[in-house]
């Protein structure tokens, strides 16, 4: 239930900055540095979580190298709060044009209907 739920937010998330990608470029200026490195770990935990869970669920080669990049994501959350990777990290993203912001917005939808996909 949780995973549908994580799923349609994304797919939400990916249209509405699909739409209006300097909505996303302008969150990401206002917010101050620790708050989005937060945000980033909190991703990076729950994202890794349900492809954990979603591993578990089936057999087979494909479910567990889903499980494991779900673990290397946890992992890598962990790292990610404590380093200065993420202000470098950061501000490559700033220096991106708005077809950059439009592309991930493409993957955001396309990582929510994964989700779902997957977690019937």
């Amino acid at each position: 239930m949780f995973a549908k739920i994580v799923g349609w937010f994304w797919i939400i998330v990916g249209v509405l900055f699909l739409l209006k990608p300097a909505m996303l470029k302008n969150k990401l200026q206002k917010k101050s540095f620790k708050k989005i490195k937060k945000y980033l770990f909190l991703l990076a935990v729950i994202l890794g979580g349900i492809l954990v869970s979603i591993g578990f669920k089936y057999s087979g080669f494909f479910p567990k190298l889903v499980m494991v990049l779900g673990i290397i994501s946890i992992v890598k959350g962990f790292y990610f709060l404590k380093g200065k990777a993420a202000e470098k990290v950061l501000g490559w993203f700033l220096n991106k044009p708005l077809i950059f912001f439009r592309f991930s917005a493409l993957f955001y939808i396309v990582l929510g209907a994964l989700i779902l996909y997957l977690a019937k």
